[in-house]
């Protein structure tokens, strides 16, 4: 279980401080999570929040847009139970009745943890709205000079 732990946390700090060797046109600043460090592209304090944005929305957007990590843990999570439902029905579960609590409580667990951190969105995002701070631009956004 440690080791294991140990693998997945490794693997996902790697992803963090992967940088990618691809150019944005013109520059030398490099378009992965990381936007600076080069020999023509200097870090700045601005770059700091512009790496913490890319690694924002590496985790919660869908592909396209970013990595979708928390939705692939997620889906993950939810075949996962699947399994165990599938065994305790199927009696090759040592105890079906543990089994189908353990389904039962990964799923419940993993919803409630999309609600937290999309609900932790939407709210933030509601609050910021409210108090006219979409007037100057998203605040999930980061744009640098």
């Amino acid at each position: 279980m440690k080791k294991s732990l140990l693998i997945i946390f490794l693997i996902f700090t790697g992803l963090l401080f992967f940088t990618s060797s691809v150019s944005a046109a013109g520059t030398n600043c490099p378009t992965g999570l990381v936007p600076c460090g080069t020999s023509g592209c200097p870090c700045t304090l601005c770059d700091f929040f512009v790496m913490f944005n890319r690694i924002f929305v590496f985790f919660l957007y869908p592909p396209p847009i970013g990595g979708g990590i928390v939705l692939g843990i997620a889906i993950l999570m939810i075949t996962y139970s699947g399994f165990l439902f599938m065994t305790a029905y199927t009696g090759l579960a040592g105890d079906p009745q543990g089994a189908f609590s353990r389904a039962k409580q990964v799923i419940i667990y993993t919803i409630i943890g999309l609600l937290i951190v999309y609900g932790a969105w939407i709210i933030l995002h509601t609050f910021f709205y409210l108090i006219g701070f979409n007037r100057y631009g998203s605040w999930y956004q980061v744009n640098c000079q």
